[in-house]
C-alpha cells in the first residue's frame, strides 16, 4: 500500500512541468522563455522525486527522476543539460553516498548524458511525435543502463533477488517510459497551441491592419461607397458617402434597412441599381439625379466561395461640376458659333437695310395717302427690330476686353428708369426701386451694364401680359465682397424644364424672339466677372440675380 501511495506522489511530481508550461502560456509570458523556465521546473522536479524516492525489496530506491532528468535536457539545451547533469551527481551523492555503487552509477550514467546532450539540436528541430520517439529512446537506454546498474551492485554484493523484483522493475519502467511520452506530448500541446494562438493572433493583427488600410483607402476615394448585406440592411459606408448625406451619422446609417433610406430620397427602391444587385445584375458608370446632383453610379453583387450572393455594394460619384461644365463648353461652342456668323454676316446685312429703310423712310414722306403710312412705319419698325437681332449677334461675337470704369450701379438703373418705364406703363406694369446706398462703386462697362438691365427688365415686362409689379433691388454683402442686383416680376414664373435652357443660344418661348437676349445678359455678366441665378415659381414671378464682386475694383485697372 505505501509503495502505491508513493509511486502515486512520484508521478504527480513528474507533472509539476507540464503543469508549469500551461501555467506559463496562459499567462501570455514571452515563449522564448519557456523552455529556460520548464528546463528549471524539471531541475527542481528530478531533486523532489529523489528526496522522496522510496525503497523496495531493501536495497533498491525507487523515483521517476529520470524522467524530468531527461526533459529538461532535451528542452533546457546543452548548456542546461551540462549544469543539470553536475547538480544530478552531486545530488546523488549527496544522498546515497559514494563508493562502489556510486562508481557504477556514474560509469553508466555518462554516456545517456552524452548521448541526450548529442540529442537536443535533433530535437530542438523536431515534431511533436520524433520528439517522443527520442525522448522514448533515451528512457529506454536509462533503463538499459539502470539494470545494469543493479546488476552490477548484486555482482559485488551477492543478494537473493526475488523473481517479483525483476516484474516491479519492468512495470517501474514501462510507467517512466508512459510519463515521459505523456509529458512530451501535453509540453508539445501546449507549446504548439502556444504558437498556433500567437499565429492567429498575428494573423488578426494583420488582418485588422489590412481592414484599417482598406477602411482609410475607401475613406480616401472620391467614391462614395455603401454596402448592404443579402437582407438589404446596410453593412458599411465610407466617409465620403457622409460628405453626399451629411444628414446622416455612422451609427444612425448602419442597420438601417436601405429600402427606408432611398423612401428619403423619394426612390422606388426596386428600381434602384443596389436591388439591381441583389438580384444579380451589375450596373456600371449609371448617371442618376439624386436631388440637383449628378451622380455616376455603379453597383455589384458581393459573392461568397460559392457563388451566392452575400451582399451588394454601390459607389457614386458627384459629377455636378464636370456635366454642368460641359454644359458650359456646350454653350460656348454654340456661342462661338453664334460669333462667327455675326462676324460674317452683319455688314453684309446692315449696309443695304440701311439703304432700305432709308427709301422707305423716303416713300413714307412723300406718299399722299395716308392709309399707306402705316404700312411704311410697320415695316421701319421691322427693319428696326432686324438691327437689334444683329446688335446681340455682334455682342455675343465681339470677344475683346470691354474698358471699364468706377461707376455706381445704382446711377445706372436710374438713368435708365425712364427708357424701362415707358415700356412698363404702356403694359400697365408697376415699377420700384429698391436701392442699397451701400453699394459701392463698382469697375462697370456703361455700355454693357445698360444693356443687361435693359435686356432683364424687358423680359420681366414682357412675362407679365395683365399688369403687376416690376422690382429692380440692388444689396451689398459686406462680409462677401459683393453686390447684388436683382430684377423681379410677378408673372407666371418658369417651368422648371425651361429653366435649365434658359441661356442657351436661340431657345425661346416667345412667339417673335430670338433666344439671343439672356445668352447677351450671361456674356455681359462673364466678361465682369460675375454670376447670374435664376430664381422662380411657377405661378408667384421669377427673380434674376446678378452677382458682381466689389473687389474687382482693386484687380483691374
Amino acid at each position: 500500500m505505501a509503495e502505491i501511495k508513493d509511486s502515486l506522489l512520484q508521478l504527480l511530481l513528474v507533472l509539476l512541468p507540464i503543469v508549469t508550461v500551461h501555467i506559463y502560456l496562459s499567462l501570455h509570458r514571452p515563449s522564448k522563455h519557456v523552455e529556460a523556465t520548464l528546463g528549471l521546473v524539471c531541475f527542481g522536479t528530478m531533486l523532489l522525486c529523489m528526496i522522496f524516492a522510496f525503497p523496495v525489496f531493501d536495497f533498491y530506491y525507487a523515483d521517476l527522476r529520470l524522467v524530468p532528468f531527461i526533459v529538461g535536457i532535451l528542452y533546457g539545451g546543452r548548456r542546461f543539460g551540462v549544469v543539470m547533469s553536475v547538480l544530478y551527481f552531486g545530488f546523488r551523492y549527496a544522498l546515497w553516498g559514494g563508493g562502489p555503487p556510486f562508481v557504477a552509477f556514474a560509469a553508466l550514467h555518462v554516456p545517456l548524458i552524452v548521448i541526450a546532450l548529442l540529442c537536443v539540436p535533433l530535437f530542438a528541430r523536431s515534431g511533436s511525435d520524433r520528439r517522443a520517439a527520442i525522448g522514448l529512446a533515451l528512457v529506454g537506454l536509462a533503463s538499459v543502463l539502470s539494470f545494469a546498474a543493479i546488476e552490477f551492485r548484486i555482482v559485488l554484493s551477492p543478494t537473493d533477488i526475488p523473481s517479483s523484483f525483476y516484474v516491479f522493475i519492468a512495470v517501474y519502467y514501462a510507467i517512466h517510459m508512459v510519463s515521459l511520452w505523456v509529458s512530451i506530448m501535453l509540453i508539445q500541446s501546449g507549446l504548439e497551441n502556444r504558437a498556433l494562438h500567437r499565429e492567429l493572433k498575428a494573423s488578426a493583427a494583420r488582418t485588422r491592419n489590412e481592414a484599417l488600410k482598406l477602411k482609410q483607402l475607401l475613406d480616401a476615394s472620391p467614391y462614395a461607397v455603401l454596402m448592404v448585406d443579402r437582407n438589404g440592411v446596410i453593412t458599411e459606408a465610407n466617409e465620403t458617402f457622409f460628405v453626399y448625406n451629411p444628414n446622416y451619422s455612422r451609427e444612425s446609417l448602419i442597420g438601417c434597412p436601405y429600402r427606408q433610406f432611398v423612401d428619403m430620397y423619394g426612390f422606388d427602391y426596386e428600381t434602384t441599381i443596389l436591388a439591381a444587385a441583389l438580384r444579380g445584375e451589375e450596373t456600371r458608370l449609371k448617371a442618376i439625379d439624386v436631388k440637383g446632383k449628378m451622380m455616376l453610379s455603379s453597383a455589384v453583387p458581393i459573392l461568397d466561395r460559392e457563388g451566392a450572393i452575400i451582399g451588394a455594394v454601390g459607389l457614386g460619384l458627384d459629377v455636378s461640376e464636370v456635366y454642368q461644365l460641359r454644359q458650359q463648353v456646350s454653350q460656348m461652342e454654340r456661342l462661338s458659333l453664334v460669333g462667327r456668323m455675326a462676324a460674317s454676316i452683319t455688314h453684309e446685312i446692315r449696309n443695304p437695310m440701311a439703304v432700305v429703310r432709308g427709301f422707305v423712310q423716303l416713300m413714307q414722306e412723300r406718299t399722299t395717302l395716308e392709309h399707306q403710312k402705316p404700312f411704311f412705319e410697320l415695316i421701319v419698325a421691322e427693319l428696326d427690330r432686324t438691327n437689334e437681332i444683329i446688335n446681340d449677334f455682334l455682342s455675343l461675337a465681339q470677344n475683346r476686353i470691354t474698358p471699364k470704369q468706377m461707376l455706381e450701379l445704382n446711377d445706372l438703373i436710374r438713368a435708365m428708369h425712364p427708357l424701362i418705364a415707358a415700356e412698363a406703363n404702356m403694359r400697365r406694369i408697376g415699377i420700384r426701386l429698391l436701392l442699397d446706398s451701400d453699394v459701392p462703386p463698382l469697375l462697370l462697362n456703361d455700355k454693357e451694364i445698360k444693356q443687361l438691365i435693359l435686356n432683364l427688365t424687358r423680359n420681366a415686362v414682357e412675362a407679365m401680359d395683365d399688369g403687376g409689379v416690376l422690382t429692380v433691388e440692388t444689396r451689398f454683402d459686406g462680409e462677401a465682397g459683393e453686390a447684388r442686383m436683382i430684377v423681379s416680376d410677378t408673372g407666371p414664373g418658369i417651368p422648371p424644364q425651361t429653366l435649365e435652357r434658359l441661356f442657351e443660344p436661340f431657345f425661346t418661348t416667345k412667339e417673335r424672339g430670338t433666344g439671343l437676349g439672356l445668352t447677351v445678359c450671361l456674356s455681359i455678366v462673364d466678361n465682369h466677372g460675375g454670376r447670374i441665378d435664376i430664381r422662380s415659381e411657377e405661378g408667384k414671378g421669377t427673380d434674376f440675380i446678378v452677382t458682381l464682386k466689389a473687389e474687382a475694383a482693386d484687380s483691374d485697372g
